[in-house]
């Protein structure tokens, strides 16, 4: 069976390419979660090696930093995009171009993404106008035609009905012999 390659599965979407460079397998399998879950709807992933031709975003372990092969990497690449990963518990307000791992909120990691990665520029540009059409759209219909939206329940009478439905709950848990069984 002939698989097609990526950019056959999605003709009008870009392809961001990453490479990872000594950041640890656990990290890797991380990062590319966070990948996932920020970009599925914007772009197709490819993980690629670091000698590869086209590569977008490089993930390089902090500690390689300073080391000969990085520093000719980025003389070479220059134009390229680098996040250099490090594992920490300090909590950072954003990305300038180190990445604490865990991340404990996404938006920071995506704001960057979105800043700095040129295909995702672009994409967020097509999405920001279809967005304002949309809101034109929306606001036409709305003033053609404007039907009484229905009332939703306050966060005050669902708790009452929570309330009362666990209390009839527990009294009926009382009342089973299973438990009375267990009691003597």
């Amino acid at each position: 069976m002939h698989n097609p390659p990526i950019n056959d599965l999605h003709p009008m979407r870009g392809v961001l390419r990453t490479a990872f460079l000594g950041v640890k397998p656990a990290d890797q399998v991380m990062l590319k979660g966070y990948l996932r879950i920020i970009l599925s709807l914007d772009v197709d992933l490819e993980w690629v090696s670091a000698d590869h031709s086209q590569i977008d975003l490089y993930f390089i372990d902090n500690n390689l930093r300073n080391s000969e092969f990085v520093i000719k990497l980025i003389q070479v690449h220059s134009d390229k995009n680098i996040l250099y990963v490090q594992r920490g518990m300090q909590e950072i307000d954003g990305i300038h171009n180190k990445l604490l791992l865990p991340l404990k909120k996404t938006k920071i990691l995506t704001d960057w993404l979105f800043q700095n990665i040129p295909i995702l520029i672009k994409n967020s540009a097509k999405v920001e106008v279809k967005e304002e059409s949309l809101t034109d759209l929306n606001d036409k219909s709305s003033k053609e035609t404007s039907t009484p939206q229905p009332k939703k329940k306050s966060k005050g009478q669902y708790a009452k009905r929570l309330t009362k439905s666990t209390k009839q709950g527990l009294a009926q848990l009382k009342n089973t012999s299973f438990l009375k069984n267990k009691r003597s």
